[in-house]
């Protein structure tokens, strides 16, 4: 269960905190069509996810209090040109565990594999899927993203299906102390806006 007490803001970034969901990017997307994204950028958090996914249309396995389960949209002003979206997913990835790092629960073997996963020892401890809405007018640039994290926390070997327990890891499994979610989205969350919603040129 999520705690009462999570902030509606972090780093000055406005907060949903949700029990459940389909998915989190599914949330950011219908929230984006309906106008409903601060000029900030919003992160979405779930509890659990009923359809989680990842690339390539991929499950995502959520269960409930085991994961951190983010998503982050934000529409860049000036808009991203689209020959750099191919690195964002790499970027991210090295961002979060930079986050971790800071909280002192990385995994010294945690190695990025692209486009879009941290693995450790070949077991995936994250996926990443970010996705993107191009302006409708040349140079058809990127004008909304919507990045999404399932960062596996609490697992036991139990709590992941007989088919993914070969190649799934959690930071509990690995012996590593989970953070909040508040103190990851403190330490995640700022550089990952600047990487989104980078500045003007000046």
């Amino acid at each position: 269960m999520l705690s009462p007490d999570h902030p509606a803001t972090i780093a000055g970034i406005p907060v949903l905190w949700l029990e459940t969901t389909d998915s989190t990017n599914a949330e950011a997307w219908r929230r984006a069509d309906a106008g409903e994204l601060p000029p900030t950028g919003l992160a979405i958090v779930a509890d659990s996810q009923t359809a989680g996914r990842g690339q390539h249309g991929h499950a995502w396995h959520s269960p409930a209090g085991l994961g951190l389960y983010l998503t982050v949209a934000c529409r860049p002003a000036p808009p991203i040109p689209l020959a750099d979206s191919a690195t964002l997913p790499l970027r991210a990835a090295q961002l979060l565990l930079d986050a971790l790092d800071s909280l002192g629960c990385r995994p010294p073997a945690a190695t990025i594999k692209p486009p879009n996963d941290i693995l450790v020892d070949g077991r995936k401890l994250c996926g990443i899927l970010i996705e993107t809405r191009l302006a409708p007018a040349p140079p058809n640039d990127i004008e909304t993203i919507v990045a999404g994290f399932g960062l596996n926390l609490r697992h036991a070997p139990s709590d992941f299906p007989p088919a993914l327990r070969p190649s799934a890891t959690s930071l509990a499994l690995l012996g590593l102390p989970p953070p909040s979610p508040s103190a990851l989205l403190a330490a995640l969350l700022p550089p990952l806006l600047a990487l989104l919603r980078p500045p003007p040129n000046p």
